[in-house]
């Protein structure tokens, strides 16, 4: 079992550095997810980044594209940058609610995003909210928020 989980491991490590740029490139436009974080697969992030990727392990986290340096996209990540090559990332074609983004709920109640997350088993995002001045844990849903005017 484990001889053929390395095999099928080397076989696509091999394939994704033969992706070209150019259609890595359209992968990483807007918000990605990035799946090498949870394996903490510090291959894909820049060299000096990496500390900073190390510093603050989330898991399952969502990231805004803000630029491209090279082959590397570059993330917003918790008010600094993170370069991170631009085929080790999963794009987000669900809308995406921007942390610090004023939002309301369905009974009234109004707070702000503050982490935005990925859901695997449901395919879509998370969100952690401050309502009224207090963090809460709750997980939130696209359809449980509107943005606030």
């Amino acid at each position: 079992m484990f001889r053929t989980t390395a095999r099928v491991m080397g076989l696509l490590k091999r394939m994704r550095a033969r992706v070209p740029w150019s259609v890595s490139a359209r992968l990483c436009d807007g918000w990605v997810r990035a799946p090498w974080f949870q394996c903490k697969n510090l291959e894909a992030v820049h060299v000096d980044d990496r500390e900073l990727a190390l510093s603050k392990p989330l898991v399952g986290p969502v990231f805004e594209v803000v630029g491209r340096e090279g082959r590397f996209a570059v993330l917003d990540y918790d008010g600094g940058h993170l370069r991170v090559l631009a085929h080790a990332l999963k794009p987000i074609s669900k809308r995406v609610i921007r942390p610090g983004t004023q939002v309301s709920l369905a009974d009234g109640r109004r707070g702000s995003v503050r982490y935005v997350g990925w859901h695997s088993k449901r395919d879509e995002p998370m969100y952690l909210l401050y309502l009224e001045g207090k963090k809460k844990s709750k997980r939130y849903w696209n359809s449980d928020l509107t943005v606030a005017p």
